[in-house]
């Protein structure tokens, strides 16, 4: 979380926890007064959902440029401009959080590891593990973690270790 907050304080983001409605568990605003990040006050206990969150939030900030709609638009191409703005901020957010140098690392060290062993190791949610892991398969669907052993994400949500082939 610390270095959530880092980020916060050195780009002026400022930073709330607040009643939102319930399907809204953050938003991000930027506009002439500055950026804002909004959290919804009934994650703030959940510290791995709230960090996933936050992470998004801000990652809308390093990559959204002029989108601060919300997904309600009957429009097709704005709702599809829209999804697109939200894979960006999840994956600058997944790799803030899940660098991948550090997911193999950890894999490395403990190749017997389960998929909930990489999500309390991060303190991530099951979901946001998953989508790291589903833009790495977008790179590579297999990635060396030892001379001999390799992490494989050919058959994505399943996850497994396999000898050199």
């Amino acid at each position: 979380m610390k270095k959530l907050l880092y980020l916060l304080s050195t780009n002026n983001i400022t930073y709330s926890i607040v009643l939102l409605p319930e399907s809204v568990l953050g938003y991000f605003h930027n506009d002439s007064d500055g950026s804002f990040i909004l959290i919804n006050q009934s994650i703030e206990n959940n510290i791995p959902l709230h960090r996933c969150v936050l992470a998004e939030e801000i990652g809308h900030y390093f990559t959204t440029v002029g989108i601060n709609e919300p997904l309600n638009s009957i429009l097709y191409a704005s709702n599809l401009s829209i999804l697109k703005q939200e894979e960006k901020a999840i994956k600058w957010a997944t790799d803030f959080l899940i660098n991948t140098d550090s997911l193999l690392k950890y894999i490395s060290s403990n190749i017997q590891c389960s998929f909930n062993d990489l999500i309390d190791f991060f303190n991530v949610t099951d979901i946001f593990m998953k989508e790291k892991l589903k833009f790495m398969s977008l790179e590579h669907l297999y990635w060396h973690i030892t001379d001999s052993h390799y992490l494989c994400l050919a058959n994505l949500p399943n996850i497994f270790i396999t000898s050199r082939f």
